[in-house]
């Protein structure tokens, strides 16, 4: 981190008490590193700043898992869009998480529209305005056939 920035982080600690936030931190050698900082002030007996303590966590193989998640996840949304097929990911409770492009044509609805719904009220109970769907044309049904 720079001065000035250093700077405002101590204004800051002097001012409420502590700060805390994400900093490119500088090595010995002048290599740089992702960090998440806390900082906090400390107070001699009459209540007066005696200074400041620092906690500094390195988080570069954080950075680097988040990204490698980031691009698998971008590439099974990539894989899935490109399925001719309706996806439907549900998490443990059987509530959509995820709708690849097929499945929001064959149902209607954004996945936005339905994080956190029950699968099988979606499929068998009504159209995006409301109205109930009938066997024959229940979108699972016409999925498979």
């Amino acid at each position: 981190t720079d001065l000035t920035q250093v700077a405002a982080m101590r204004a800051e600690v002097r001012n409420t008490g502590s700060w805390e936030g994400e900093v490119d931190a500088v090595r010995k050698d002048g290599s740089t590193f992702p960090a998440y900082v806390r900082n906090v002030r400390i107070d001699g007996p009459a209540g007066q700043f005696q200074g400041d303590a620092t906690v500094s966590v390195d988080f570069t193989e954080r950075l680097a898992a988040e990204n490698e998640l980031r691009a698998a996840r971008d590439y099974m949304r990539a894989v899935a869009d490109s399925m001719a097929e309706g996806l439907c990911t549900l998490d443990e409770h059987g509530l959509i998480v995820f709708l690849n492009t097929r499945a929001e044509e064959l149902l209607g609805w954004m996945t936005e529209d339905l994080l956190g719904e029950d699968l099988h009220g979606v499929l068998h109970h009504s159209h995006p305005d409301g109205t109930p769907f009938t066997e024959s044309e229940c979108p699972f049904v016409e999925a498979i056939l």
